[in-house]
């Protein structure tokens, strides 16, 4: 959806914009520099991840001379996927496994859906898998439970599942993880943090 700019959205037009002052400042904006359009004092970035949200094509008119801006037009989505390594080294304390998974993961960072599959590898007796509240670090409640499918030997939410809007803020500040939960270790085998973060710079699309 293409939004034009009006005083309902001014404060996603700050955030785009100081994001983008950010990883100017940082140096992380090596990766986005061949898609990076600057023509006729307007600057055309193909994708901005900013506080959980995508924007795609925004158009920003810059003026050097008297260090003011003005977002043109951008388009907004919410959806982000994540690829999440589960490892016992994650563990809280860190467990000596021989056992590992790979987690994909997608949320609507607006609505709080949520939706992903686990795929597990040398590990036996599993008995559970969540989704936690947690600083690296750090272990937590439970937030939501995976379903387990005998036929593939995966992992998955229930569709439909969904974060809370304080589930969806401690996702923001990287504050939730995936823990897998073994007979051996019923405290969790393999775990993995779901990074947001990652999905929070500016990148080419």
């Amino acid at each position: 959806m293409k939004t034009q700019i009006n005083s309902v959205n001014q404060s996603k037009l700050v955030t785009i914009f100081f994001s983008l002052l950010i990883m100017l400042g940082s140096g992380s904006l090596s990766y986005a520099v061949s898609t990076v359009n600057f023509t006729d004092g307007v600057l055309h970035l193909p994708r901005v991840n900013a506080d959980g949200a995508h924007y795609d094509n925004v158009y920003m008119s810059l003026d050097f001379n008297n260090s003011t801006f003005q977002v043109i037009s951008f388009e907004e989505h919410a959806n982000v996927e994540m690829d999440i390594i589960l490892t016992g080294g994650q563990e809280v304390p860190a467990v000596s496994t021989n056992g590992a998974g790979f987690a994909y993961m997608e949320v609507n960072t607006m609505t709080g859906l949520i939706s992903g599959i686990i795929t597990l590898r040398n590990l036996e007796g599993v008995s559970a898998a969540h989704i936690h509240s947690g600083a690296i670090g750090e272990t937590g409640q439970i937030v939501t439970t995976f379903d387990y499918n005998e036929t593939t030997g995966q992992f998955s939410l229930p569709t439909g599942s969904r974060l809370s809007a304080d589930d969806l803020t401690a996702l923001k500040e990287g504050n939730l993880y995936i823990n897998v939960h073994t007979l051996a270790v019923p405290s969790g085998e393999v775990r993995g943090q779901l990074d947001l973060e990652s999905y929070m710079e500016i990148h080419g699309k």
